[in-house]
């Protein structure tokens, strides 16, 4: 994620553009159609936030995810990463990496 939102990959900047408006998410953007989570803007300050979710069900418990960028007038660019794994038999019944890093960005006043 990184390296895409630094421009390093060896793409032409017409599909890196393309890739990366498909990962913008506006304030009433739905995260998670399996749950149905909305990401709980708006944000404060014009922040821009860019991400995608994921979930791996295993037997040996759940692992969901939520990968992005954030970008703000105040705060900056930041990547980042949430990773949940669940107890084994039991999967989430919502996507916890993506409540954990709303919450994450927020308390740390990115969002």
């Amino acid at each position: 994620m990184a390296r895409m939102y630094r421009g390093q990959l060896p793409v032409s900047p017409q599909v890196l553009e393309a890739v990366k408006g498909t990962l913008v998410h506006g304030p009433d953007t739905v995260a998670s159609v399996r749950d149905g989570i909305n990401l709980g803007g708006p944000w404060k300050d014009g922040a821009v936030l860019s991400a995608k979710t994921g979930w791996y069900p295993s037997k040996e418990g759940d692992v969901t995810w939520l990968v992005g960028h954030i970008a703000s007038p105040k705060g900056g660019r930041h990547v980042f990463v949430s990773a949940v794994k669940s107890p084994a038999g039991k999967s989430p019944s919502a996507n916890p990496a993506l409540a954990s890093a709303i919450d994450s960005l927020q308390a740390n006043d990115l969002l």
